[in-house]
């Protein structure tokens, strides 16, 4: 079932949308009752795990048609948001880096912590600028208190990365950074000019990411760091630039 999901996902519809979408009713709804009755079984264990720690609320919290209903349906039997990966990952980290805005709003809300870092020290944050998604970032944002939120937004993972540079080399190179998101992290001040370990900065790692590696820069996102006063003049190892 799930492989026909995927291939539907990309299937032209035109003329057929109306079997399209009665297809996919059928699955969710098969899908659905089988998962119920797997929650109704006693010696189903809604928290086991992979070989990689993966559970199957890790797998719900990563998107796809209906997933906040396997999350919430989930939880409501047991499922633990604070279960990890063997990278350390929990569910809202999956969800984050995703975009799964509306599982990221129900982990947030039944109190996972958005400052937790996997075994890289990425936290939520993090992989929220690593989608891309502004209303993302905001979700994540809004939820930290007051008192912690200056120290949340210039976190830095164990490498030495802030939220900049996550949102500015996330490894999609075949992928433009939205300047209205680069603009919305740049009035917090989350560290323009910080380096990383390998001593790079945000504006460095967004152009070696981008104009060496896939030609597709955007001018009007170099300008407007430089107007928020990041330092022209970083030196970077020649290995990266």
């Amino acid at each position: 079932m799930s492989r026909i999901g995927d291939v539907l996902a990309y299937v032209e519809l035109d003329d057929i949308e109306d079997e399209y979408c009665s297809t996919q009713a059928s699955i969710y709804e098969a899908r659905s009752t089988i998962t119920s009755l797997l929650l109704e079984h006693p010696k189903v264990d809604v928290n086991a795990q992979d070989v990689f720690s993966i559970s199957p609320l890790h797998i719900a919290a990563r998107g796809g048609d209906f997933s906040n209903s396997w999350v919430r349906k989930l939880i409501e039997n047991g499922a633990k948001i604070s279960a990890r990966t063997e990278n350390g990952e929990t569910p809202l980290h999956l969800a984050s880096r995703n975009g799964n805005l509306d599982a990221v709003t129900t982990f947030l809300t039944l109190g996972a912590d958005p400052m937790e870092g996997d075994i890289n020290g990425l936290n939520a944050l993090h992989y929220a600028a690593q989608s891309g998604h502004l209303g993302m970032l905001r979700s994540v944002v809004n939820h930290m208190p007051d008192t912690s939120l200056e120290a949340f937004l210039k976190s830095k993972d164990n490498h030495g990365g802030n939220v900049l540079h996550h949102l500015l080399s996330n490894g999609k190179v075949d992928t433009t950074v939205d300047i209205t998101v680069v603009d919305y992290l740049l009035k917090w001040s989350p560290g323009i000019n910080d380096l990383d370990n390998e001593g790079m900065s945000p504006m460095a790692r967004y152009l070696s990411a981008f104009v060496l590696c896939s030609g597709d820069d955007d001018p009007e996102v170099v300008r407007l760091m430089f107007e928020y006063g990041a330092n022209p003049a970083f030196e970077t190892d020649e290995e990266f630039l």
